[in-house]
């Protein structure tokens, strides 16, 4: 975990270099447990968020083993905190059963790659 967020860390600054700084997207890379991370956006109040704080796109990579009930309530939490049209790509196994999508998130796009799912999900805004 520590190896892909210090690359994913690294992917950001190259990033960042690229574009103006009027332009530069804030980039936040988190490694703690969903639950905690979402927890503490939470507790930052959703409501409070202006349009430019709210997340325009998340990648998720929970473990294959996650429960759908689990897995359903971690998008629920983490819905009220993106803005409207933001993407969510989720990777799950291929041979698991896809989950019902909270209000607010519709899929887009399932592509498989052998043993992984990834799901392109798209906020509407309408939580």
């Amino acid at each position: 975990v520590d190896r892909v967020a210090t690359a994913l860390r690294r992917n950001a600054t190259r990033i960042l270099a690229q574009v103006s700084a009027e332009s530069a997207p804030t980039i936040e890379i988190s490694s703690q447990p969903v639950q905690s991370f979402l927890k503490s956006a939470v507790s930052t109040g959703a409501a409070s968020r202006s349009v430019e704080t709210q997340w325009g796109l998340v990648f998720i990579d929970p473990p294959y083993d996650l429960g759908l009930v689990e897995l359903q309530e971690n998008l629920g939490a983490l819905d009220p905190q993106l803005s409207e049209g933001a993407t969510v790509v989720l990777e799950r196994s291929s041979r698991t059963a896809a989950p019902a999508w909270p209000a607010g998130l519709v899929l887009d796009k399932r592509k498989d790659y052998g043993d992984t799912a990834l799901y392109w999900l798209r906020s509407t805004g309408r939580a």
